[in-house]
Protein backbone atom coordinates (compact mmCIF):
# COMPACT_ATOMS: atom_id res chain seq x y z
CA UNK A 1 0.00 0.00 0.00
CA UNK A 2 1.88 3.19 -1.17
CA UNK A 3 2.03 6.40 1.41
CA UNK A 4 -0.99 8.45 0.50
CA UNK A 5 -3.40 5.42 0.37
CA UNK A 6 -2.03 4.47 4.35
CA UNK A 7 -2.76 7.83 5.51
CA UNK A 8 -6.59 7.60 3.83
CA UNK A 9 -6.83 4.53 6.09
CA UNK A 10 -5.05 6.18 9.43
CA UNK A 11 -7.23 8.65 9.29
CA UNK A 12 -9.97 8.16 9.18
CA UNK A 13 -9.46 6.54 12.92
CA UNK A 14 -11.49 9.38 14.92
CA UNK A 15 -13.56 7.32 17.70
CA UNK A 16 -16.30 7.24 15.80
CA UNK A 17 -14.76 4.92 12.79
CA UNK A 18 -13.54 2.25 15.23
CA UNK A 19 -15.69 -0.91 14.89
CA UNK A 20 -15.98 -3.67 17.24
CA UNK A 21 -14.82 -6.92 17.87
CA UNK A 22 -14.77 -9.88 20.86
CA UNK A 23 -10.95 -10.29 21.22
CA UNK A 24 -10.04 -10.74 25.61
CA UNK A 25 -9.15 -7.17 26.47
CA UNK A 26 -6.69 -8.32 29.28
CA UNK A 27 -4.52 -10.07 25.73
CA UNK A 28 -4.80 -6.71 23.55
CA UNK A 29 -3.67 -4.98 26.46
CA UNK A 30 -0.50 -7.06 27.29
CA UNK A 31 0.45 -7.36 23.58
CA UNK A 32 -0.27 -3.19 22.58
CA UNK A 33 2.08 -1.80 25.71
CA UNK A 34 5.18 -3.04 24.30
CA UNK A 35 4.75 -1.14 21.18
CA UNK A 36 3.28 2.21 22.81
CA UNK A 37 5.82 1.92 25.48
CA UNK A 38 9.03 1.24 22.15
CA UNK A 39 7.00 4.14 20.37
CA UNK A 40 6.22 6.97 23.05
CA UNK A 41 10.06 6.05 24.66
CA UNK A 42 8.48 5.82 27.74
CA UNK A 43 8.32 3.12 30.48
CA UNK A 44 5.23 2.07 32.20
CA UNK A 45 5.36 2.49 36.17
CA UNK A 46 2.36 0.89 37.35
CA UNK A 47 -0.12 -2.10 36.23
CA UNK A 48 -3.29 -1.29 34.21
CA UNK A 49 -6.61 -2.64 34.28
CA UNK A 50 -9.04 -2.70 30.86
CA UNK A 51 -13.26 -3.86 31.40
CA UNK A 52 -15.75 -3.66 28.79
CA UNK A 53 -18.08 -1.13 29.81
CA UNK A 54 -21.90 -0.04 28.82
CA UNK A 55 -22.53 2.78 26.53
CA UNK A 56 -24.97 3.52 29.82
CA UNK A 57 -21.95 2.67 32.40
CA UNK A 58 -19.34 5.47 30.15
CA UNK A 59 -22.55 7.68 30.54
CA UNK A 60 -23.37 7.91 34.25
CA UNK A 61 -19.70 6.96 35.27
CA UNK A 62 -17.41 8.73 32.85
CA UNK A 63 -19.22 11.50 30.59
CA UNK A 64 -21.43 13.07 33.10
CA UNK A 65 -18.66 14.17 34.71
CA UNK A 66 -16.17 14.95 32.33
CA UNK A 67 -18.62 17.34 31.04
CA UNK A 68 -19.36 19.07 34.33
CA UNK A 69 -15.25 19.22 34.36
CA UNK A 70 -15.47 21.54 31.11
CA UNK A 71 -18.77 23.55 31.65
CA UNK A 72 -19.36 23.54 35.20
CA UNK A 73 -22.33 22.13 36.82
CA UNK A 74 -25.71 23.52 38.57
CA UNK A 75 -26.25 27.29 38.27
CA UNK A 76 -22.55 27.84 35.77
CA UNK A 77 -24.09 24.88 33.44
CA UNK A 78 -27.49 27.19 33.26
CA UNK A 79 -25.24 29.66 32.76
CA UNK A 80 -22.90 28.49 29.62
CA UNK A 81 -26.08 26.91 27.86
CA UNK A 82 -27.70 30.49 28.19
CA UNK A 83 -24.48 31.70 26.74
CA UNK A 84 -24.30 28.78 24.32
CA UNK A 85 -28.17 29.63 23.11
CA UNK A 86 -27.19 33.16 22.33
CA UNK A 87 -24.12 32.45 20.26
CA UNK A 88 -26.27 30.40 18.43
CA UNK A 89 -23.81 27.42 18.90
CA UNK A 90 -26.42 25.04 20.54
CA UNK A 91 -30.34 25.08 19.73
CA UNK A 92 -32.79 27.65 21.58
CA UNK A 93 -34.30 24.34 23.55
CA UNK A 94 -31.19 22.25 24.06
CA UNK A 95 -29.45 21.09 27.05
CA UNK A 96 -25.52 20.65 27.22
CA UNK A 97 -26.10 17.25 29.00
CA UNK A 98 -28.87 15.81 26.48
CA UNK A 99 -26.50 16.71 23.64
CA UNK A 100 -23.51 15.48 25.17
CA UNK A 101 -25.28 12.16 25.90
CA UNK A 102 -25.99 11.68 22.55
CA UNK A 103 -23.00 12.49 20.92
CA UNK A 104 -20.37 11.03 23.01
CA UNK A 105 -21.71 7.38 23.40
CA UNK A 106 -22.00 7.58 19.84
CA UNK A 107 -18.82 8.60 19.01
CA UNK A 108 -16.26 7.54 21.57
CA UNK A 109 -14.55 3.75 21.06
CA UNK A 110 -12.81 3.87 24.45
CA UNK A 111 -11.44 5.51 27.28
CA UNK A 112 -8.46 5.84 29.62
CA UNK A 113 -9.88 7.68 32.94
CA UNK A 114 -6.77 9.26 35.03
CA UNK A 115 -9.28 8.94 38.49
CA UNK A 116 -9.78 5.56 38.15
CA UNK A 117 -6.66 4.53 36.37
CA UNK A 118 -8.56 2.01 34.06
CA UNK A 119 -9.06 1.86 30.21
CA UNK A 120 -12.74 1.29 29.30
CA UNK A 121 -14.00 -0.15 26.06
CA UNK A 122 -17.28 1.05 25.23
CA UNK A 123 -17.20 -0.81 21.49
CA UNK A 124 -16.78 -4.21 20.19
CA UNK A 125 -14.10 -4.93 18.03
CA UNK A 126 -13.94 -7.48 15.57
CA UNK A 127 -10.94 -6.40 14.11
CA UNK A 128 -7.46 -7.82 16.35
CA UNK A 129 -5.58 -5.12 14.60
CA UNK A 130 -7.98 -2.40 14.59
CA UNK A 131 -8.33 -3.48 18.56
CA UNK A 132 -4.49 -3.33 18.99
CA UNK A 133 -4.40 -0.04 17.57
CA UNK A 134 -6.47 1.54 19.31
CA UNK A 135 -5.01 0.46 22.78
CA UNK A 136 -1.73 1.96 21.92
CA UNK A 137 -3.69 5.20 21.59
CA UNK A 138 -4.84 4.19 24.93
CA UNK A 139 -2.21 2.74 26.45
CA UNK A 140 0.19 5.87 25.42
CA UNK A 141 -2.88 8.20 27.40
CA UNK A 142 -1.86 5.93 30.80
CA UNK A 143 1.54 6.43 29.90
CA UNK A 144 1.03 10.24 29.70
CA UNK A 145 -0.54 10.07 33.29
CA UNK A 146 2.12 8.06 34.62
CA UNK A 147 5.00 10.16 34.17
CA UNK A 148 3.06 14.02 33.80
CA UNK A 149 0.17 13.23 36.20
CA UNK A 150 -2.95 14.89 33.97
CA UNK A 151 -5.41 15.39 36.57
CA UNK A 152 -2.34 17.67 37.85
CA UNK A 153 -2.90 19.58 34.52
CA UNK A 154 -6.15 20.27 35.13
CA UNK A 155 -7.71 19.95 38.59
CA UNK A 156 -7.13 22.57 41.43
CA UNK A 157 -6.29 25.20 38.67
CA UNK A 158 -8.52 28.11 37.45
CA UNK A 159 -8.52 26.57 33.62
CA UNK A 160 -10.88 28.64 31.10
CA UNK A 161 -12.36 26.61 27.79
CA UNK A 162 -9.48 28.04 25.72
CA UNK A 163 -6.81 26.43 27.47
CA UNK A 164 -9.03 23.67 28.72
CA UNK A 165 -9.23 22.70 25.01
CA UNK A 166 -5.73 23.88 24.16
CA UNK A 167 -4.59 20.85 27.34
CA UNK A 168 -6.45 18.47 25.27
CA UNK A 169 -5.60 18.38 22.42
CA UNK A 170 -1.77 18.13 23.68
CA UNK A 171 -2.70 15.07 24.99
CA UNK A 172 -4.99 13.59 22.48
CA UNK A 173 -2.06 14.89 19.35
CA UNK A 174 0.01 12.80 21.03
CA UNK A 175 -1.80 9.66 21.63
CA UNK A 176 -2.97 10.51 17.72
CA UNK A 177 0.89 10.53 16.79
CA UNK A 178 1.88 7.64 18.37
CA UNK A 179 -0.91 5.67 17.39
CA UNK A 180 -0.42 6.40 13.92
CA UNK A 181 3.48 5.88 14.14
CA UNK A 182 2.81 2.36 15.07
CA UNK A 183 0.06 2.02 12.36
CA UNK A 184 2.21 2.93 9.56
CA UNK A 185 5.30 1.94 10.62
CA UNK A 186 6.96 4.93 11.09
CA UNK A 187 5.59 6.87 7.79
CA UNK A 188 3.94 9.62 9.46
CA UNK A 189 7.13 10.77 10.31
CA UNK A 190 8.02 11.91 6.68
CA UNK A 191 4.63 12.31 5.64
CA UNK A 192 4.08 16.56 5.10
CA UNK A 193 1.89 18.41 7.49
CA UNK A 194 -0.38 19.25 4.59
CA UNK A 195 -0.79 15.91 3.47
CA UNK A 196 -2.01 15.11 7.09
CA UNK A 197 -4.04 18.41 7.31
CA UNK A 198 -5.84 18.22 3.65
CA UNK A 199 -6.38 14.44 4.08
CA UNK A 200 -7.76 15.40 7.99
CA UNK A 201 -10.08 17.64 6.93
CA UNK A 202 -11.44 15.33 4.58
CA UNK A 203 -12.53 13.14 6.67
CA UNK A 204 -13.38 15.44 9.42
CA UNK A 205 -16.17 16.65 6.54
CA UNK A 206 -17.60 12.66 6.60
CA UNK A 207 -17.65 12.58 9.80
CA UNK A 208 -19.22 15.89 10.81
CA UNK A 209 -22.15 14.95 7.72
CA UNK A 210 -22.79 11.40 9.94
CA UNK A 211 -22.93 13.84 12.59
CA UNK A 212 -25.22 16.18 10.59
CA UNK A 213 -28.07 16.12 13.78
CA UNK A 214 -25.56 17.12 15.99
CA UNK A 215 -24.27 20.99 16.67
CA UNK A 216 -21.27 21.65 14.26
CA UNK A 217 -19.95 23.78 16.97
CA UNK A 218 -20.10 21.29 20.13
CA UNK A 219 -18.77 18.49 17.49
CA UNK A 220 -15.89 20.90 16.56
CA UNK A 221 -13.53 21.49 20.01
CA UNK A 222 -13.62 17.34 19.87
CA UNK A 223 -12.47 17.21 16.29
CA UNK A 224 -10.00 19.81 16.92
CA UNK A 225 -7.87 18.02 20.05
CA UNK A 226 -7.23 14.85 17.72
CA UNK A 227 -6.80 16.40 14.04
CA UNK A 228 -5.33 19.64 15.04
CA UNK A 229 -3.56 18.00 17.94
CA UNK A 230 -2.01 15.72 16.08
CA UNK A 231 -0.55 18.44 13.55
CA UNK A 232 0.11 20.44 16.61
CA UNK A 233 2.32 17.61 17.81
CA UNK A 234 4.27 16.74 14.80
CA UNK A 235 5.31 20.17 14.38
CA UNK A 236 6.89 20.42 18.02
CA UNK A 237 8.39 17.01 17.30
CA UNK A 238 9.88 17.86 13.85
CA UNK A 239 11.44 21.22 14.83
CA UNK A 240 12.88 20.32 18.74
CA UNK A 241 13.68 16.79 18.55
CA UNK A 242 10.96 14.31 18.69
CA UNK A 243 8.94 12.19 21.13
CA UNK A 244 11.13 14.28 23.94
CA UNK A 245 9.99 17.42 22.99
CA UNK A 246 6.43 16.55 23.56
CA UNK A 247 7.74 15.19 27.13
CA UNK A 248 9.41 18.91 26.97
CA UNK A 249 5.94 20.63 26.09
CA UNK A 250 3.92 18.70 29.03
CA UNK A 251 6.15 20.95 31.48
CA UNK A 252 5.47 23.77 29.40
CA UNK A 253 2.06 23.11 27.78
CA UNK A 254 -0.07 25.15 25.50
CA UNK A 255 -1.73 27.92 26.63
CA UNK A 256 -4.58 28.70 24.42
CA UNK A 257 -6.21 27.08 20.50
CA UNK A 258 -4.41 29.72 19.14
CA UNK A 259 -0.84 27.97 20.19
CA UNK A 260 -2.20 24.54 18.74
CA UNK A 261 -3.75 26.30 15.64
CA UNK A 262 -0.43 27.71 14.85
CA UNK A 263 2.17 25.59 16.20
CA UNK A 264 4.99 28.11 15.50
CA UNK A 265 3.68 31.02 18.01
CA UNK A 266 3.67 28.21 20.64
CA UNK A 267 7.73 27.93 19.76
CA UNK A 268 8.05 31.51 19.50
CA UNK A 269 6.27 32.03 22.81
CA UNK A 270 3.55 34.04 21.84
CA UNK A 271 0.95 34.09 24.41
CA UNK A 272 -2.25 35.39 24.85
CA UNK A 273 -3.34 38.98 26.17
CA UNK A 274 -5.41 38.70 29.60
CA UNK A 275 -8.44 41.07 29.64
CA UNK A 276 -9.76 41.79 33.34
CA UNK A 277 -13.16 44.03 33.97
CA UNK A 278 -12.68 46.49 36.53
CA UNK A 279 -16.37 45.81 37.58
CA UNK A 280 -19.52 45.18 36.25
CA UNK A 281 -22.00 48.16 35.12
CA UNK A 282 -24.41 49.57 38.09
CA UNK A 283 -26.87 47.19 38.50
CA UNK A 284 -25.50 44.08 37.31
CA UNK A 285 -23.71 41.00 38.21
CA UNK A 286 -21.30 38.29 36.38
CA UNK A 287 -23.25 34.91 36.01
CA UNK A 288 -20.13 33.36 34.02
CA UNK A 289 -16.39 34.21 32.68
CA UNK A 290 -14.69 32.49 30.46
CA UNK A 291 -12.31 32.67 27.37
CA UNK A 292 -13.57 30.90 24.46
CA UNK A 293 -10.30 31.54 22.38
CA UNK A 294 -9.29 31.48 18.30
CA UNK A 295 -10.97 28.19 17.85
CA UNK A 296 -14.07 29.46 19.90
CA UNK A 297 -14.05 32.79 17.56
CA UNK A 298 -14.13 30.91 14.74
CA UNK A 299 -16.81 28.17 15.86
CA UNK A 300 -19.06 31.39 16.45
CA UNK A 301 -18.62 33.00 13.74
CA UNK A 302 -18.42 29.88 11.04
CA UNK A 303 -22.52 29.10 12.07
CA UNK A 304 -23.11 32.68 10.14
CA UNK A 305 -20.49 33.52 7.78
CA UNK A 306 -18.79 29.85 6.90
CA UNK A 307 -15.79 28.50 7.94
CA UNK A 308 -13.34 29.15 5.98
CA UNK A 309 -14.37 33.00 5.82
CA UNK A 310 -14.71 32.46 9.71
CA UNK A 311 -10.95 31.36 10.25
CA UNK A 312 -9.56 34.16 8.47
CA UNK A 313 -11.77 36.43 10.73
CA UNK A 314 -10.57 34.58 14.16
CA UNK A 315 -6.47 34.34 12.52
CA UNK A 316 -4.72 37.47 14.67
CA UNK A 317 -6.89 36.74 17.82
CA UNK A 318 -4.62 37.46 20.81
CA UNK A 319 -6.95 37.54 23.74
CA UNK A 320 -10.71 37.33 24.59
CA UNK A 321 -12.92 37.63 27.37
CA UNK A 322 -16.55 36.75 27.30
CA UNK A 323 -18.84 37.39 30.10
CA UNK A 324 -22.96 36.71 30.79
CA UNK A 325 -23.96 39.75 33.04
CA UNK A 326 -27.58 40.39 34.51
CA UNK A 327 -29.31 42.87 36.20
CA UNK A 328 -32.61 41.98 38.29
CA UNK A 329 -35.09 39.62 36.92
CA UNK A 330 -34.22 40.80 33.33
CA UNK A 331 -32.92 38.92 30.43
CA UNK A 332 -29.04 38.38 30.78
CA UNK A 333 -26.47 40.90 28.31
CA UNK A 334 -23.54 38.61 26.12
CA UNK A 335 -20.62 41.07 26.44
CA UNK A 336 -17.39 39.80 24.45
CA UNK A 337 -13.98 41.61 24.57
CA UNK A 338 -11.79 40.50 22.08
CA UNK A 339 -8.09 41.78 21.16
CA UNK A 340 -5.81 40.82 17.96
CA UNK A 341 -2.53 41.16 16.82
CA UNK A 342 -3.02 44.01 14.93
CA UNK A 343 -5.44 47.04 13.79
CA UNK A 344 -6.25 45.54 10.62
CA UNK A 345 -6.56 41.67 12.27
CA UNK A 346 -9.47 43.48 14.53
CA UNK A 347 -11.41 45.12 11.87
CA UNK A 348 -11.81 41.69 9.49
CA UNK A 349 -12.57 40.39 13.18
CA UNK A 350 -15.35 43.69 12.87
CA UNK A 351 -16.46 43.29 9.60
CA UNK A 352 -17.42 39.05 10.22
CA UNK A 353 -19.07 40.05 13.80
CA UNK A 354 -21.26 42.86 11.70
CA UNK A 355 -22.13 40.26 8.90
CA UNK A 356 -23.38 37.51 11.66
CA UNK A 357 -25.34 40.20 13.60
CA UNK A 358 -26.83 41.18 10.50
CA UNK A 359 -27.26 37.01 9.74
CA UNK A 360 -29.39 36.52 12.88
CA UNK A 361 -31.26 39.49 13.03
CA UNK A 362 -33.52 41.96 9.77
CA UNK A 363 -32.51 45.17 11.92
CA UNK A 364 -30.01 46.64 9.96
CA UNK A 365 -26.34 48.19 11.85
CA UNK A 366 -25.82 52.14 11.70
CA UNK A 367 -23.08 54.16 12.82
CA UNK A 368 -22.65 54.38 16.57
CA UNK A 369 -20.85 57.36 16.91
CA UNK A 370 -20.59 57.37 20.61
CA UNK A 371 -16.95 55.68 21.01
CA UNK A 372 -14.82 55.64 17.75
CA UNK A 373 -15.89 56.18 14.11
CA UNK A 374 -15.97 52.32 13.45
CA UNK A 375 -18.38 51.52 16.60
CA UNK A 376 -22.02 50.35 14.77
CA UNK A 377 -25.48 49.25 16.82
CA UNK A 378 -28.28 47.25 15.97
CA UNK A 379 -31.73 47.96 17.85
CA UNK A 380 -34.56 45.47 18.02
CA UNK A 381 -37.46 45.76 20.78
CA UNK A 382 -35.66 47.51 23.06
CA UNK A 383 -32.79 46.07 23.04
CA UNK A 384 -29.28 46.50 21.08
CA UNK A 385 -26.48 44.93 19.77
CA UNK A 386 -23.05 46.90 19.43
CA UNK A 387 -19.65 46.22 17.99
CA UNK A 388 -17.48 48.85 19.65
CA UNK A 389 -14.23 48.90 18.10
CA UNK A 390 -10.89 50.81 18.65
CA UNK A 391 -7.31 50.15 17.41
CA UNK A 392 -6.76 46.67 17.91
CA UNK A 393 -9.55 45.72 20.11
CA UNK A 394 -13.28 45.21 19.52
CA UNK A 395 -15.90 44.47 22.11
CA UNK A 396 -19.30 42.94 20.90
CA UNK A 397 -22.57 43.33 23.24
CA UNK A 398 -25.91 41.58 22.64
CA UNK A 399 -28.94 42.49 24.79
CA UNK A 400 -28.42 45.03 26.55
CA UNK A 401 -31.57 48.02 27.56
CA UNK A 402 -31.52 50.21 25.17
CA UNK A 403 -32.42 53.27 27.09
CA UNK A 404 -29.33 52.94 29.35
CA UNK A 405 -26.89 51.61 26.53
CA UNK A 406 -24.36 54.28 26.43
CA UNK A 407 -24.18 54.19 29.88
CA UNK A 408 -23.52 50.63 29.40
CA UNK A 409 -21.22 50.66 27.19
CA UNK A 410 -18.86 53.60 28.67
CA UNK A 411 -18.86 51.41 31.67
CA UNK A 412 -17.82 48.48 30.03
CA UNK A 413 -14.91 50.21 28.28
CA UNK A 414 -12.63 50.41 31.54
CA UNK A 415 -12.02 46.91 31.13
CA UNK A 416 -8.01 46.46 31.23
CA UNK A 417 -5.73 44.04 29.55
CA UNK A 418 -2.47 42.35 30.43
CA UNK A 419 0.05 41.62 28.37
CA UNK A 420 1.54 38.02 29.30
CA UNK A 421 5.64 37.93 28.00
CA UNK A 422 7.12 34.45 28.86
CA UNK A 423 10.66 34.26 27.86
CA UNK A 424 12.08 31.07 29.60
CA UNK A 425 10.99 27.85 29.67
CA UNK A 426 11.69 24.42 29.48
CA UNK A 427 12.97 24.80 25.90
CA UNK A 428 15.16 27.35 26.72
CA UNK A 429 14.84 31.02 26.13
CA UNK A 430 12.48 31.61 23.67
CA UNK A 431 11.79 27.74 22.96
Amino acid sequence: MNRIAVLVVLLSALPAGVRAGEDPLGTALEAAKSDAARIRGLEFRADLKVRKITAEEFRREIMLRDVRRIFGEGETLIHMEALLRILRVIPSDAGLLDLAQRFFPATVAANYDPVTKQISFIREFTNPASLHTVMVHELTHALQDQHFDLLRMVEGQDLDFDRLLALGALVEGDAESTERTFETAGLLAVTPLETIRALGRTQVRQYLARMKDFPPGLARPFIFQYLDGLLFVETVKRARGGFPAIDRAYRDPPVSTEQILHPGRYLARDHPTTILLEEAPPGYRVLLANTLGELGLSIVLAGHIGEEKAETAADGWDGDRILLLARGEESPVLVWYTTFDSARDAGEFLQAAALMLGARRSAPLEPLGLFTAESLLQREDGRVAMLLAKGRDVVLIEGAPEDDSEAFAGALLKARKREVVVTESSFGSGR
